[in-house]
């Protein structure tokens, strides 16, 4: 579920900048191609980071749960 949502996040995060990257060059005066590249470089770096980041939970334990406490019972 955790990496699902994960997932999710990152697909819409990606859309989201995707959708905007004609304009962000244009306002930051540089090529379609340099943004391009600086955009795969985020996606794949948070793409490295969520297999690690899904299994924080399991060493934080009960007490690092931020969750209402019914979910972390």
């Amino acid at each position: 579920m955790i990496i699902g949502c994960a997932l999710f996040m990152e697909l819409l995060d990606s859309t989201a900048v995707l959708t905007a990257l004609p304009q962000l060059a244009a306002d930051f005066g540089e090529p379609s191609v340099r943004m391009n590249l600086v955009v795969t470089l985020y996606l794949l770096a948070v793409a490295m980071f969520i297999p690690s980041a899904a299994g924080w939970p399991n060493g934080l334990g009960r007490a690092g749960c931020s969750s209402p406490p019914s979910a972390c019972s």
